[in-house]
């Protein structure tokens, strides 16, 4: 999606020794021209693009250490022509510092009178915030389209996701169990029997329709969890237990749509259903230091979740990346006879921000 960063360091320093380089030579040859150009002439040129070359590099550092980059535009340009005003002074002491033991340089260099220094300060300021510009702008338009090039994966991680939960709930397996347990309480328990239909079809309904947003409230996904659940609950009896601990504090969270739910479902199909005896499945939500702690417990054993769920855990993770880079995180791993899923979320997607590139 992005160039590699010895890639990018080329085109930088390309582009620096290009540009300062066009600059002095351009300022040599109108000399020559003149007949102004002698060797200390071509000395003081020569630090013009030095000291232009380490200036830029060094404010380039401070502003990715900054990250000012992710700053918006009106909020970006007040430091840019405040740093571009520091750099044409700093710019213009090692000038004339340098100048100073050249003292055949001339009025080529440094314009004789008491508002040289102001003058040529100006100058270079305005130089100093025509790379800014330049830089600021290759960096924005960057960032526009890797933005876009990641909400376009992200849109097909989605819809994989969405295809993935709609195939999971329709397949013949689940479909067939769903309706032999409807099927078993319309005698015994018609009412129950009308509620499983109702759940089933909420299921169906809700996959559909949530995989169309890129987040949701944790209360929207938590419903869809615990009618799941519920359906599974018909099929396994008491085979399946179910514990939840989600505080009504975090309701309007917003989450990554059926995120949850797929790994809860991978949690039931692949760890309590493989139990004789069945198991409990736990869900924990948290708000810890401003983040989501989503941690999902269930009987079973790791390596029995090997065969099947490799794509779903792996969409997991590059949904995560796309949505939140690194300020997400996904684990699982194996606690005694359990199977432990922590799901880390920050409030903010990634790209309600402008990524620093």
């Amino acid at each position: 999606m992005n160039k590699s960063p010895q890639r990018r360091n080329l085109i930088y320093w390309s582009c620096q020794l290009i540009g300062w380089g066009i600059l002095v030579a351009g300022n040599a040859i109108n000399l020559f021209l003149q007949d102004n150009f002698h060797f200390q002439i071509g000395i003081s040129l020569f630090f013009i693009g030095f000291f232009g070359i380490l200036i830029t590099h060094v404010f380039r550092g401070l502003i990715k250490r900054w990250k000012w980059p992710q700053l918006a535009v009106l909020a970006a340009v007040p430091r840019v022509l405040l740093s571009s005003l520091a750099m044409g002074i700093l710019f213009s002491i090692c000038v004339g510092s340098v100048n100073s033991f050249l003292p055949q340089t001339g009025e080529s260099i440094l314009t004789s009178g008491d508002w040289s220094f102001f003058i040529h300060t100006l100058n270079f300021s305005i130089l100093f915030l025509a790379w800014s510009a330049l830089y600021f702008t290759i960096h924005y338009f960057q960032n526009m389209r890797n933005s876009e090039i990641r909400n376009l994966e992200l849109r097909a991680v989605n819809t994989e996701i969405e295809l993935s939960n709609l195939r999971s709930q329709l397949r013949p397996h689940f479909m067939f169990n769903s309706l032999n347990s409807i099927r078993a309480l319309i005698d015994d328990d018609p009412n129950n029997a009308k509620e499983a239909v109702t759940t089933l079809s909420a299921i169906l309904r809700n996959t559909l329709l949530l995989g169309k947003h890129e987040r949701i409230p944790l209360s929207d996904e938590m419903d869809l969890v615990k009618r799941y659940l519920h359906m599974e609950q018909i099929r396994f009896e008491e085979r399946l237990q179910v514990e939840l601990a989600i505080p009504k504090s975090l309701d309007d969270f917003p989450v990554p749509p059926l995120m949850i739910q797929t790994l809860v479902e991978n949690g039931v199909k692949h760890g309590i259903a493989q139990l004789t005896a069945g198991g409990t499945i736990k869900i924990d939500c948290a708000l810890k230091n401003g983040l989501l702690h989503v941690d999902i417990v269930n009987d079973g054993r790791l390596n029995s979740t090997s065969n099947g769920t490799g794509t779903g855990l792996s969409n997991t993770k590059k949904r995560l990346f796309l949505l939140y880079g690194n300020d997400a995180s996904f684990q699982i791993k194996q606690l005694e006879n359990h199977v432990h899923c922590t799901l880390t979320l920050p409030k903010f997607k990634l790209n309600e921000g402008i990524d620093n590139r």
